[in-house]
């Protein structure tokens, strides 16, 4: 039951690129919160926390839930910020050169103040 509800919630959570890539990386995040999640699961059960299978169940999928969300999210933020970058390239070349500007001003300026005091 909890698997259903699991799958029911995860399905929509879909990444902004090609469906290939996107199965490859929803696998590889699925895989690492289901790995972390039975981990976790396991230290309970050892520790005397939960006992019997619906709890052991419930957990489970709960945290899996709520690491997949979140690495999902901190996925699809780099995917998103990726795709600005390449499709703005002018604009974030401007930004990474006036940035670095700002930064060999504000070294020098500190420069000068410390030689002078």
């Amino acid at each position: 039951m909890f698997k259903f509800i699991y799958e029911l919630l995860m399905d929509p959570l879909g990444l902004p690129i090609d469906f290939y890539l996107e199965w490859l990386i929803l696998v590889a995040i699925d895989q690492i919160s289901y790995r972390i999640a039975f981990d976790k699961v396991g230290g309970m059960y050892n520790s005397g926390m939960i006992s019997g299978s619906s709890a052991g169940s419930f957990f489970h999928f709960l945290i899996r839930s709520i690491y997949f969300v979140g690495i999902w999210a901190v996925t699809y933020a780099i995917i998103w910020i990726g795709k600005f970058a390449i499709v703005h390239k002018t604009i974030m070349l401007n930004i990474l050169i006036g940035l670095a500007v700002i930064v060999v001003v504000a070294i020098i300026v500190l420069c000068i103040f410390k030689h002078f005091k």
